[in-house]
């Protein structure tokens, strides 16, 4: 349902529609996703965007805690070309490389 926007909403997809096929693994608590290439035709704002809710939602999944994303058979990479690897989230600790935290402790 990531790919589905309800025609009444004014808003994007989490999920690009060019990209095709998406397989995953899992192995332990981590959840390996592997998406076809046309995932590095996206701006660097909407691959931040869709990251963000990939992990968001995966990591709910019981027992994953982790995500990692593979393009093309690569792991994804930041602007640095560094890459991006066991993607968290949760609610008290939010771990996103390239992302700055935005959310106070609930303890502050």
């Amino acid at each position: 349902k990531m790919g589905n926007v309800p025609a009444d909403l004014d808003c994007q997809r989490a999920l690009p529609e060019r990209i095709e096929k998406i397989t995953y693994r899992i192995e332990g608590n981590v959840l390996y996703l592997y998406a076809d290439a046309n995932y590095a035709l996206m701006n660097s704002v909407q691959e931040i965007l869709c990251r963000a809710a990939l992990t968001k939602t995966l990591t709910q999944i019981p027992d994953i805690e982790y995500l990692s994303i593979y393009c093309a058979e690569q792991p994804i990479t930041d602007a640095a070309g560094n890459p991006v690897t066991d993607l968290r989230f949760n609610r008290k600790e939010f771990s996103f490389p390239g992302v700055p935290k935005e959310y106070p402790d609930e303890n502050s």
